[in-house]
Formats: structure tokens, sequence, C-alpha cells
């Protein structure tokens, strides 16, 4: 069954005010899902992987979440009996219930103490435009935007390394759907 449902999140957080593992969490993941991550049960991809950056986070860091949930495929209970029944007995550890899709975006930021006032607004105004679904106005000011480093559950976002190119793709790929 396709559930419609529709929504988007997007939010800045300091480094200092984030713990990798309550990222994931603040994204949807389930305890489930972030225990499997955690126990290498399974092996992270798209933004799960950020449990795997491998700088301190601290202060100078600056994570910017963005999140568009746009369709919802949910297993029908007569099924999800009829899979049960028939996956007992088998080394399975999970059973697939309910599928999302949409776009999932982590970017982290390191910011030096002089930067950290100017990049916090400019994020503050990127994430406003995402959530109005309005024009980013003002682009020069992102000129001097330091590099990033992204996760996504797309990979032409994955690859960005500026902000404007995450924006750019995130809008892009929101028109289309």
């Amino acid at each position: 069954d396709n559930i419609g449902n529709f929504s988007r999140k997007c939010f800045v957080r300091r480094g200092n005010d984030v713990e990798l593992g309550n990222a994931l969490k603040d994204l949807g993941f389930d305890l489930e899902q972030r225990l499997s991550i955690f126990t290498d049960l399974v092996t992270p991809t798209g933004i799960a992987s950020i449990i795997d950056y491998p700088y301190l986070i601290d202060e100078n860091t600056r994570l910017f979440f963005f999140t568009s949930f746009t369709k919802q495929t949910q297993l029908e209970d007569k099924h999800g009996k009829e899979l049960r029944e028939s996956s007992k007995g088998s080394q399975a550890t999970h059973i697939i219930g309910e599928v999302h899709a949409g776009i999932d975006v982590i970017a982290l930021i390191r910011v030096t103490k002089k930067q950290s006032d100017s990049i916090d607004r400019m994020l503050d105004h990127l994430r406003q435009c995402l959530l109005d679904g309005t024009k980013l106005d003002d682009k020069e000011q992102f000129d001097q935007f330091p590099p990033l480093q992204v996760y996504s559950n797309i990979p032409l976002i994955r690859e960005q390394t500026k902000i404007l190119s995450v924006y750019h793709s995130i809008r892009d790929m929101e028109e289309k759907r």
C-alpha cells in the first residue's frame, strides 16, 4: 500500500550540541535501526555512514540536516503475517515492513571562530528557503563558505563539496517529484 504522506524537516545544530548517534535519531532512525548500525549488524550507507566521520565534532562544527519524506510503501498485514510464518526457522533477523522514499542529507561544516556567526546566518537562511520552498537570493555571500562533508542517500548530493550545490540539488530533485 502506498501512503501519501509528505513531510520536510531542515535544521542546523552546533557540533557541541550533537552526538552522532543522536543525529540518526533526529533524522528518524528508530531504535532497532540504530542498534543494527552500532552493533555492525548492517553496514552503514548513505546518511547512516556519518557515524564513521573521522574528525572531532566540536563547537567549530555545524551539522546541516535536511530530510524530505515523499513516499511510504507499507507491507499489507496479510502479507506480513505470511512472510513471518514462512521465515520461521530461517536465520533472518529482520523483515522489511515499510519503505520510505525521499531525500536525506547531513552536511558537516568546519568553521573558524571568526566565521561562525556569518556561517550560522547563511545556514539559517538556507534552512528557511528549503522549508518555505523559496528561492535563495544573494548567492554571492556563499562564495566564501568553507568546504563540507556530505552524507546522503542520493549519490549526486553525496558528491557535493559546496553548500550551494547541495541546496540546488535538493531544490532540483524536489521540483521533479
